[in-house]
């Protein structure tokens, strides 16, 4: 028993080189889960992997920074227990309502899906979700951008009026004109960057008759999405039209 007690102590006996190896060890593997969920994401776009595998991912991902954090900040406060814990308990009282938003956010986020683009409404607030950050939500309102933390979904409640499954199976033509290099690849790359898909069906695209135009059919996470994904493939520099 002295003995395992002895090697616990061993354990938590941490030096700033120790502390230094564990957070950069602790960051790396962080980075290693945030790397596989965005190829997953993209390869689940792009078809090949099943989407429930990525959504598991995805769910160790929003896990894998706030343990990081913690890691981190455990092993600094057992280099001088009492120093840095009062230091680390200082921090927590200073940032209190942000790091309560930040940790509120990711319960959320483990229990709803959450993406840019999708329509909720907050109390008498409506609006399409322009940007998820770690302590808040941009909602993009008649009124126009507002900042809601996660603590006010909590406090206030929410509702999901459009989510994944409201959208609608496109076929629209993009053409590239006279511009080189447009390839299936390419399209899908472009296609990987817009928010208004619904992941679960495969982008399908295949070359016309015509040179350099692709017939592409897309899910949209809600309808009215279309006028803004025409707009945005517009903006790439392509021609693109309803398939009739």
């Amino acid at each position: 028993m002295t003995e395992e007690y002895t090697n616990i102590l061993a354990l938590l006996d941490i030096t700033w080189g120790r502390w230094i190896m564990i957070s950069l060890f602790a960051l790396l593997v962080y980075w290693l889960i945030r790397l596989l969920k965005h190829w997953l994401e993209k390869a689940s776009l792009l078809g090949g992997w099943n989407y429930r595998i990525y959504r598991l991912v995805l769910k160790i991902y929003i896990l894998s920074e706030p343990l990081c954090a913690l890691v981190i900040i455990g092993g600094f406060v057992l280099i001088n227990p009492i120093v840095h814990g009062i230091i680390a308990l200082v921090i927590l009282l200073l940032g209190y309502s942000v790091i309560k938003s930040y940790f509120s956010g990711k319960v959320l986020q483990m229990s709803y899906e959450f993406f840019e683009g999708q329509k909720i409404k907050v109390k008498e607030n409506e609006g399409i979700i322009q940007e998820i950050g770690r302590t808040s939500l941009v909602l993009q309102t008649k009124l126009g951008a507002e900042h809601i933390s996660y603590v006010q979904l909590f406090e206030n409640g929410f509702t999901q009026l459009e989510g994944a499954k409201v959208g609608g199976l496109q076929a629209i033509y993009i053409d590239g004109g006279a511009q080189e290099g447009v390839t299936i690849q390419s399209i899908k790359d472009k296609l990987w960057e817009s928010p208004y898909l619904d992941w679960s069906f495969t982008p399908e695209i295949a070359l016309t008759n015509k040179e350099n135009q692709f017939e592409v059919k897309v899910l949209l996470r809600e309808k009215h999405h279309l006028e803004d994904l025409k707009n945005l493939i517009t903006e790439w520099g392509y021609m693109c039209r309803l398939k009739n």
